[in-house]
């Protein structure tokens, strides 16, 4: 998952800047910075004992309890939506970084991202958030 704009500081995930990140995604930048005509990209990650990253662990929380609210991805974009950052989903294979959903407003993300994992789809998902957001 990547955020563009200020760096975001969210409790429980580590952002670093996309240019100390793997060589993948580093490559990805050019991409990121025009799709968001911003040069400020981040990468945001955790893991958890058994490396399971947040994304992962936020579905199978879903699926679960069907309280999207209590994941660790819905705090990660209601912060990024308060910091007015946009953010980028992706399955990390072959160009699917393209091949994502796009959303203007933190409700559109927050719907589309349930439908996604509802439907047992990868999230992938283009998060341009307007300031009219909330």
């Amino acid at each position: 998952m990547t955020a563009i704009g200020e760096k975001p500081i969210i409790e429980g995930i580590e952002t670093k800047s996309i240019d100390d990140s793997q060589d993948y995604l580093k490559n990805l930048k050019p991409y990121f910075s025009e799709t968001y005509q911003d040069e400020r990209v981040w990468v945001l990650e955790y893991f958890d004992k058994d490396y399971n990253d947040f994304i992962s662990l936020s579905e199978s929380t879903f699926h679960e309890t069907q309280d999207f609210e209590a994941t660790l991805l819905y705090k990660t974009v209601k912060s990024l939506e308060q910091n007015q950052n946009s953010f980028h989903i992706w399955w990390a294979s072959n160009n699917s970084h393209t091949d994502v959903e796009e959303v203007s407003t933190f409700e559109e993300a927050i719907e589309l991202i349930k439908e996604q994992i509802n439907r047992a789809e990868e999230i992938g998902i283009r998060a341009t958030l307007t300031n009219g957001s909330t």
